[in-house]
């Protein structure tokens, strides 16, 4: 028959190996969403610390004694309550140490190495919590409160109403930290929404630069040009690019700064395409002048979804430009 301490030391083991089991699961086969976020972060935030505590501190305090040590075996020993302070306090701080750890190491975070490496240390300090607590005496043997082993929640009867308050108050505090942590991490800013785009040119090796672009065309011939929108929308997004050759003066306004006037648009090219989320979209194609003069802006116009009836530069989500001259 398998004893108390061994049926509350498996309870918790196998709950710890279903949370990892769960966020292993989540972190590979669930594509970025919130509920894979929310689910790798409430991991996160408790289990690096719960196992660190279990090994630093095996032992359970006894009602009425607030000390880190037991008095009686001086094994280091926390309360339910301030295991859960501490675990939630160090797997906060612990987190920048692994996502330092893997910079040095792999040169980038990933969602799979952070985890295993996670997992790792999980593992680690658990089991070595595991055998200290096998060594203690049953009565200082902390395990994780269940319905299979209780010995580690205080008498509610015992507890002054001062104390109970307190510890509401700790619990509620913690909750609220991990909800609002959650919700930064789950819910992007708008300073983190964006869109890249640059205009490009083939360098003499082939590859794709920003620069030597060319200034002087010729009516009669084409230039070869590229674009390139890189999308960080943390969504997929249909983009539609306008290429539009402009005449354009520029003029004092009011205020005595200068203003441009568009007097002649001719449309070029448009291309549309939806881009998943961190992913680039590139298009190499030829620019045909259809305008002669000099100081033409050949304008590439970005839009979400499908541009207006009259795409212009101040309508547009986006845009780069090339001041180029057309004999």
């Amino acid at each position: 028959m398998i004893s108390d301490r061994s049926q509350g030391l498996l309870v918790e083991s196998a709950l710890v190996g279903a949370v990892l089991t769960l966020c292993g699961i989540t972190v590979l086969v669930i594509p970025q969403s919130a509920l894979r976020t929310s689910i790798v972060l409430l991991t996160l935030l408790l289990l690096p610390g719960y196992a660190l505590t279990t090994f630093v501190f095996p032992a359970l305090a006894p009602p009425g004694n607030d000390g880190l040590l037991d008095s009686k075996s001086y094994s280091p020993a926390l309360s339910g309550y301030e295991r859960i302070a501490l675990s939630f306090g160090l797997s906060v701080a612990m987190l920048p140490l692994f996502a330092v750890s893997l910079i040095l190491i792999l040169g980038e975070i990933q969602a799979v190495s952070g985890f295993f490496s996670v997992a790792t240390f999980v593992a680690v300090f658990f089991s070595g919590g595991l055998v200290r607590r096998w060594s203690l005496p049953s009565r200082e043997l902390y395990t994780l409160p269940t319905a299979l082993n209780l010995r580690g929640v205080r008498n509610v009867s015992t507890t002054s109403s001062v104390e109970i308050a307190v510890n509401i108050a700790l619990v509620v505090m913690i909750l609220v930290a991990m909800t609002s942590f959650a919700y930064a991490i789950t819910t992007p800013s708008e300073e983190s929404r964006y869109t890249e785009m640059a205009l490009l040119t083939q360098g003499e090796d082939g590859s794709l630069v920003s620069g030597d672009y060319p200034r002087n065309l010729s009516r009669d011939e084409q230039a070869e040009l590229a674009f390139r929108v890189t999308n960080h929308e943390q969504a997929s997004v249909t983009y539609t690019v306008v290429v539009q050759l402009q005449r354009v003066q520029r003029k004092p306004d009011t205020s005595s700064a200068e203003a441009t006037e568009v007097f002649e648009i001719v449309p070029l090219d448009r291309y549309q395409k939806t881009v998943a989320n961190n992913e680039s979209w590139t298009v190499q194609h030829s620019v045909q002048p259809k305008l002669i003069g000099d100081r033409l802006r050949l304008t590439y116009l970005l839009y979400k979804g499908e541009p207006p009836e009259r795409p212009t530069v101040e309508n547009s989500y986006r845009y780069t430009s090339l001041w180029v001259s057309v004999e």
